[in-house]
């Protein structure tokens, strides 16, 4: 392997109140290597499935989807694309994205720092060909940041490979613990330099510009989940077509997971002096639906897609579901009737706007970007389904699940063991709110199954509690 040259740039900043850290890194590797995924025009992974996502495992949903993913205790997720590079290269694109609460921060001058260190290696043949090491740091300046446990820390990085299959073994590593990730992708590079006019796959991104030189880095920041907030802001998705590109242009559809189109514009490209031309695509996220979609390129005429990607619309970063009634369904906790009704009446941009509107008035602080009472109602839900499910019912549905999606967890918690002589177990959850007071919900398995129900009068406590809080949040 003959490593023609290497140069690498960062750039900090912040991007949707989260924390962004970027990483630029060209090697121009005359390499090859083995493996099966196509990555590029070529499509997505065949076989990915766009069915109902699992609400608790949001990471498997990635992982479905052909992205590269950590465990629990490192919740990386990082993808790649492919673009034309100089001469007859490919830039291979990595993207990674991770939150705070992945590092173990020290404090310093500044606030708090954390560090981490990711290496990316080629592999051909059981053979490494090339290993590129980054070591990177972040900082905040409050402790609360440190503990975010949404998308907030980003890392992209540009190889330039000659065409071909390769093996890329992916190594994260937070420098304050044993916490990290390894992960390997097999991919194909396609040669961009054929005959006739060739497009790049499409790629979700956060920002974008232009260029219209193949040996020049593509100007954009991708989004490495593939992911946007139901009723957000536009979606951006890059694209790039070389060769001939006299009037090139395309379609870029959106469907949904039967395969049904739920959106679609013509694409013009522009620019473009030496082989390479660039569009950049508004995607109005008010006019898609909740869940796994597919986003496909075609060229003029045609009916199959040149290139497919997968987009998830979600209502938070570890929040994915299936559809918009299942979202309805966990909003009862703390919805009034006709805010269900309205919402379940109303489509399209009437429902983002109702949506919109319901969780405004909830905000606890609406200066900021994120809405911290939204975050955390959908991470407790997600955490019911985890510890509170019982035979036969999911978690958010029994009462402990109801209860600690509400009021969130007690400040304590009591256990009484059951015996022989036929006492039940009970579970005291007892809570303490300078405004709601103090209170002490009794839980009680009377079957002996594990199917806790709570008192009559400690739902009735519950349910003044729970009313307090609607009025609170309403008001």
């Amino acid at each position: 392997m003959t490593l023609h040259g290497a140069a690498a740039a960062r750039q900090g900043g912040h991007l949707r109140g989260g924390l962004f850290l970027l990483v630029l890194l060209l090697a121009l590797v005359a390499a090859a290597a083995c493996g099966g995924r196509r990555v590029g025009p070529e499509g997505a992974r065949p076989g990915s499935a766009l069915g109902p996502a699992p609400l608790a495992r949001p990471l498997d949903v990635y992982r479905d989807l052909g992205m590269v993913v950590g465990g629990p205790d490192f919740r990386g997720v990082g993808r790649f694309a492919s673009f034309a590079g100089p001469a007859d290269s490919t830039f291979l694109l990595f993207a990674l994205s991770f939150p705070p609460e992945a590092l173990r921060f020290h404090r310093d001058e500044a606030g708090f720092t954390g560090e981490y260190r990711v290496a990316l290696t080629a592999v051909r043949g059981g053979q490494r060909q090339r290993r590129l090491e980054l070591t990177e740091t972040v900082r905040v300046a409050e402790r609360r940041e440190t503990m975010r446990s949404d998308e907030a820390v980003f890392l992209q990085a540009f190889l330039a490979l000659e065409p071909g299959e390769y093996e890329i073994q992916v190594h994260v590593q937070d420098m304050g613990s044993p916490r990290g990730m390894n992960a390997v992708d097999t991919l194909r590079l396609p040669a961009y330099g054929a005959e006739g006019v060739r497009f790049s796959g499409p790629v979700l991104v956060n920002e974008a510009g232009g260029r219209d030189d193949p040996g020049a880095l593509p100007q954009l920041l991708a989004n490495p989940r593939s992911t946007v907030p139901y009723a957000d802001e536009p979606a951006l998705v890059y694209l790039e077509a070389y060769g001939s590109l006299e009037g090139a242009a395309g379609v870029l559809e959106v469907r949904d997971a039967g395969g049904s189109e739920v959106w679609r514009t013509e694409v013009a490209f522009g620019g473009g002096n030496a082989g390479v031309r660039v569009a950049v695509v508004t995607v109005p996220v008010q006019s898609l639906p909740i869940g796994r979609l597919e986003l496909a390129f075609l060229s003029p005429g045609e009916t199959t897609p040149v290139a497919t990607a997968p987009v998830l619309v979600t209502l938070a970063d570890t929040w994915i579901v299936a559809d918009f009634s299942e979202v309805l369904d966990y909003l009862s906790l703390i919805a009034e009737p006709e805010e269900i009704e309205r919402l379940r009446a109303a489509t399209g941009l009437q429902r983002a706007r109702l949506w919109e509107e319901f969780w405004a008035a909830r905000d606890p602080d609406p200066t900021t970007t994120r809405n911290e009472y939204r975050d955390a109602y959908f991470e407790r839900v997600r955490e019911s389904n985890l510890r509170f499910r019982e035979p036969g019912m999911p978690g958010w549905r029994t009462d402990r699940g109801m209860v600690f999606i509400v009021l969130g967890p007690p400040i304590t918690v009591q256990e009484q063991p059951g015996d022989v002589g036929g006492q039940p177990r009970v579970i005291v959850w007892i809570y303490q709110d300078a405004t709601l007071g103090r209170a002490e919900l009794r839980f009680i398995d009377d079957t002996g199954f594990g199917r806790y129900r709570m008192t009559p009068s400690s739902r009735a406590d519950f349910n003044t509690l729970a009313e307090r809080i609607r009025r609170r949040r309403t008001s």
